[in-house]
């Protein structure tokens, strides 16, 4: 059984920047290494950031959203969120969201004289009353704009990569077709050259055993 540690629940209250907290839920489990709070404010390796924008853990069709007490309510993560903002991934540790690209990104492009991001980018978003609001209105950010224009050119940066690795698999193996035709073609020449003049292709004379072992008949 899982239980939030005091870091994850301050976590979460840090992230919301709101009155909201986390509820603690005996259900939670660890999910796989690829989940988003892992890759929060830490230097990422290319790796990491395939790992985060293309792989990143995303909960079953059976999952269930633990509720966080927002006032007197209730509420808990919609799951249609993350079909309406591709960007948008929850994590089970923080039972919060996180802009996936703006994880990634946003360190490179956040000056330091601007007010640091907060919720779904050095914290979880845990505050579920008017949350499509809030995604919204990130997603209109200028931050979050320098950050989709830099998930784009990754992801066609990294085809490139993909498509040079092919390339030159490829070339190396059209330059060995090539070095054998070639190969080939003095062979054969060599065999016409041969046969044009009568000359045996081994030793005085064309008949005969191969090897010691043979005799000179054929069966």
């Amino acid at each position: 059984m899982f239980h939030c540690s005091s870091r994850e629940r301050d976590f979460c209250k840090r992230g919301s920047n709101d009155t909201s907290s986390c509820s603690e839920s005996s259900s939670q489990v660890f999910s796989s290494e690829n989940y988003i709070g892992k890759f929060v404010g830490i230097p990422l390796t290319d790796d990491d950031r395939r790992k985060v924008l293309f792989n990143c853990w995303s909960p079953l069709s059976g999952f269930s959203f633990p509720y966080v007490t927002v006032g007197v309510q209730n509420r808990s993560f919609q799951r249609q969120c993350l079909n309406e903002f591709t960007w948008l991934a929850y994590s089970d540790i923080y039972n919060g969201a996180f802009c996936k690209w703006c994880v990634v990104f946003a360190p490179q492009t956040v000056s330091r004289s601007v007010k640091p991001p907060g919720s779904l980018v050095s914290g979880p978003h845990c505050n579920y009353k008017k949350a499509k609001e809030h995604y919204n209105n990130h997603q209109n950010c200028h931050y979050h704009k320098l950050c989709a224009a830099m998930f784009d050119t990754f992801v066609q940066t990294d085809a490139d990569k993909c498509r040079d690795v092919l390339n030159a698999l490829n070339s190396s193996r059209q330059k060995a077709v090539e070095e054998n035709r070639n190969r080939l073609s003095h062979i054969i020449r060599t065999i016409e050259f041969c046969g044009c003049q009568e000359i045996p292709l081994r030793s005085h004379r064309d008949a005969g055993a191969f090897s010691l072992n043979e005799t000179d008949c054929n069966d």
